[in-house]
């Protein structure tokens, strides 16, 4: 305790010590070296500065026109938008409609379209099986003959649905009554062109293919329901069968309010035109941003 001076165990400690602060400022000059010399590195030059700034500069040009570009184009289709969704309040308020139309997919409506080919093939080939009795072409001959029947069976009821059905659900008396008269004159049709078609066959097989008009006008105004063979009766029954098919089927692929249908699908289709414009848009804006990006991180 009265000594003067550090023993040696305590200059040893100091010698450690000092020996580590030497190695600790020596790795701490090191260190901080590197990272200057990395900075020194990567300092941008003159030539790179304006490198950058160019393509900087590029990507916001090629941004604004195309921004202007798409929101000219935007706001001429939100406005179509607007005019058709004005049309069809319009329209709702004007007849008293609080539902939406009827939305039919395009699948469904492909179905449809379908359901009546196969509907004029079946009554074609029913028809002509029928026929081929009295014919001397036989069935392919029969199934010519009854192609032109089937036609007019199920165009004339397709037509009718498309037309003539939706006159009976129009909010107006007046429109309504003259679709009761479409629709009687059509059950007329069907019903007199399908008797037609059986009396038809009738002399067609009675006469081995030969069919005399007066003898067929006879036949429709004497005793329109007297057939004499019973296939001839069941072929009346099918034609009928299939053009009631064919109104049902045509019916459901539209919307039964005249022209609510027509106005609702304009109105969708605006709506589905901005929309695939707006995703086109989106869709040039970020390429435009991935090539900037690129552009930029290329420079650097």
């Amino acid at each position: 305790s009265d000594a003067d001076g550090p023993d040696s165990a305590e200059l040893d400690v100091l010698g450690k010590i000092e020996q580590c602060a030497r190695k600790a400022c020596e790795d701490y000059l090191a260190q901080r070296d590197i990272y200057e010399d990395r900075i020194h590195r990567a300092a941008i030059t003159p030539d790179l500065q304006v490198q950058i700034e160019a393509a900087a500069a590029n990507a916001l040009a090629d941004f604004k026109a195309e921004i202007l570009h798409d929101g000219n184009q935007l706001h001429t289709l939100l406005r179509a938008v607007g005019n058709r969704e004005d049309e069809f309040r319009e329209f709702k308020e004007r007849h008293f409609l609080n539902r939406l139309p009827k939305n039919v997919s395009r699948g469904q409506r492909t179905l449809g379209i379908l359901l009546l080919v196969v509907f004029v093939l079946l009554e074609s080939i029913l028809n002509g099986m029928f026929f081929a009795e009295g014919s001397e072409a036989g069935i392919i001959g029969g199934v010519v003959q009854a192609l032109v029947l089937s036609v007019l069976n199920v165009g004339v009821a397709a037509l009718f649905a498309v037309y003539g059905l939706p006159l009976l659900f129009h909010r107006r008396g007046g429109i309504k009554i003259i679709g009761a008269l479409v629709g009687l004159l059509f059950a007329l049709w069907l019903g007199g062109l399908n008797l037609a078609i059986g009396h038809f066959r009738d002399l067609f097989v009675a006469g081995a293919g030969s069919v005399q008009m007066t003898a067929l006008l006879n036949q429709l105004t004497t005793a329109p329901l007297l057939l004499s063979d019973a296939k001839s009766a069941i072929l009346v029954l099918l034609g009928v069968a299939l053009g009631l098919l064919t109104v049902i089927d045509v019916a459901a692929m539209r919307d039964l309010y005249p022209g609510y249908g027509e106005i609702g699908r304009e109105r969708q289709h605006a709506i589905d035109a901005y929309a695939e414009e707006n995703a086109r848009s989106l869709a040039a804006i970020m390429q435009l941003r991935d090539q900037g990006v690129e552009a930029l991180s290329s420079a650097i």
